[in-house]
């Protein structure tokens, strides 16, 4: 497909990265609407923004995660040339969900990001995005281990460990051990 613009609901410029997908359809302009069922979709960033407030409540308080309204946003879409395609067009879209780092700080990717990500100033008309450096998905694995030897073994074990002139740390039962 010949994709002829790129269309933004929001600047893409504000976002951290953006998940990217597409879509097949009949239409080669205009919007792209939101998939239904459960995981439904926001109309304006503040409604995106009012269901994440929603989710973190509801996790606060202890409630089954299974059930919290999970909504996802479309940031922009392409418009692709119409070329009267009898199978429809292939469309892409870019969008972030309720939990992503831009909407709630707190959320699943407030370290890392979703292996869908891409740089949201490398998107450009007919050319593929560049996906999130590896190096910013292992500086955020990096802060998960700091955080899970900081939960289950204290501030001490951690200051041990960043002591340590090792690169490499193995946790093995309550003990730590660098290598």
């Amino acid at each position: 497909m010949i994709e002829v613009n790129i269309v933004w609901k929001y600047p893409p410029e504000q976002f951290g990265y953006l998940r990217e997908s597409s879509y097949w359809t009949m239409r080669s302009k205009g919007p792209i609407h939101g998939w239904s069922g459960r995981n439904g979709y926001a109309k304006t960033l503040e409604e995106l923004q009012k269901v994440a407030d929603m989710r973190s409540e509801m996790k606060s308080r202890g409630g089954n995660m299974k059930w919290a309204p999970d909504v996802h946003l479309i940031v922009g879409y392409a418009e692709v040339a119409n070329t009267h395609s009898r199978v429809g067009y292939e469309r892409r879209y870019w969008w972030v969900r309720t939990y992503d780092r831009d909407v709630y700080q707190d959320g699943v990717y407030a370290k890392g990001h979703p292996c869908e990500a891409v740089d949201p100033l490398s998107i450009a008309i007919n050319c593929q995005s560049e996906r999130v450096s590896n190096e910013s998905r292992l500086r955020g694995a990096e802060n998960l281990i700091t955080q899970a030897v900081e939960h289950y073994y204290g501030k001490e074990a951690l200051a041990d460990v960043q002591n340590e002139e090792s690169s490499v740390t193995v946790m093995f039962g309550k003990g730590l051990r660098t290598s």
